[in-house]
């Protein structure tokens, strides 16, 4: 029995349809052929959090951010996927963090002694790490007040010393 061109060709564009969402979708950061815990976390901001950014464990990437979605009273849920190899404990903190000096983020899970794990499904206690540039903001602002009265005491000394003064010591 011989198949038709048409055939042929149908059976080309199926199997390329198929082969370009499973490729789109292994790019977005999907595993399309295993399975995964979902876990959710909801964080009043999340300071460039992407979806597909990684979930860490002492480094070691356990997962992925799957999606991410306004609340109405303006806060983020997030949902995590973790590989199902994990066990999670039901206390743990997902920390918002940043991974490097230029402000890339991922979700550092600092475990719980829980001996009962969360399910598949189950909200997970949040927290935010603060970013470099709010840990030097006070310091920032001990230095410019320091300038300040620096400058301010200089001007005093400067208008203190006489003409003749300054004139001697110029020579």
């Amino acid at each position: 029995m011989k198949i038709a061109n048409e055939t042929k060709v149908g059976i080309l564009a199926v199997v390329s349809i198929a082969i370009l969402i499973l490729g789109y979708s292994f790019l977005r950061g999907n595993d399309v052929f295993s399975r995964e815990k979902t876990y959710y976390v909801t964080y009043e901001r999340v300071d460039g959090l992407t979806e597909s950014k990684p979930i860490l464990v002492n480094g070691y990437q356990i997962g992925r951010v799957a999606d991410m979605r306004l609340q109405p009273d303006g806060r983020i849920r997030a949902a995590l996927k973790v590989k199902r190899d994990y066990a999670i404990p039901s206390n743990t903190i997902a920390r918002l963090a940043s991974t490097d000096l230029l402000g890339g983020k991922a979700i550092v899970f600092e475990l719980g002694d829980s001996p009962v794990y969360a399910k598949d499904g189950d909200e997970l206690q949040a927290d935010i790490q603060k970013n470099i540039m709010e840990q030097v903001e006070p310091i920032q602002k001990k230095a410019q007040d320091i300038a300040a009265v620096l400058d301010s005491v200089l001007n005093s000394i400067n208008n203190t010393i006489n003409k003749d003064f300054q004139r001697d010591f110029n020579r």
